[in-house]
């Protein structure tokens, strides 16, 4: 069902991104016997930029197919007429209630995986403060008083920038579900 709706992501895309993360998780565990070359200077790749442009893929991916299932799924309820003319008010208020809840679990699901990420990195201790450092970071907040292990202080400030995108593509589809619904309300 949700396939048609993702016609345009290549399979060798989704391939790539779980090769990469098997690379990955194979160079910390020490499977793999590549290492890449330590931070010296401006610009030089390290292992905290490609575990967080890996997690920012994956982010993105899970934010992309729930908000399209969130669309199909506001698109199939407004279709039907009785819908939105039965309790125009209260269906629209229960409407935006359930899209932004289902926003925040999307947002907790995509924290916590750069939870976990830290913790198998061993970046923080816990997986408590790993959870904590995580909403902290995607929110912006940066005031949890947690700092990531040095070789991946650099994931936070990352993890920052995905939060802005998530949360920028959050609040556009809030706004598309309330001229979708304003707009079928007054047809």
């Amino acid at each position: 069902m949700l396939a048609r709706h993702f016609h345009w992501l290549n399979p060798d895309y989704a391939r790539a991104l779980l090769l990469l993360s098997i690379a990955l998780l194979g160079y910390r565990s020490g499977a793999i016997g590549c290492t890449l070359a330590p931070m010296h200077g401006w610009g030089t790749w390290n292992t905290d930029w490609l575990w967080s442009l890996a997690l920012i893929a994956i982010t993105i991916t899970i934010h992309a197919v729930g908000v399209a299932a969130l669309a199909t799924a506001l698109e199939r309820l407004l279709g039907k007429k009785d819908a939105r003319r039965t309790y125009p008010f209260l269906g629209t208020v229960a409407l935006f209630v359930g899209v932004a809840l289902s926003l925040v679990v999307f947002h907790a699901i995509e924290c916590y995986s750069w939870a976990i990420a830290y913790v198998q990195l061993g970046a923080l201790p816990s997986p408590a403060d790993a959870v904590l450092y995580s909403v902290d970071s995607m929110t912006t907040r940066g005031a949890s008083g947690l700092h990531l292990a040095q070789p991946w202080r650099l994931m936070g400030a990352i993890e920052a920038g995905d939060g802005m995108l998530l949360f920028g593509v959050s609040t556009a589809f809030l706004f598309y579900v309330m001229v979708r619904v304003w707009k079928s309300e007054f047809v």
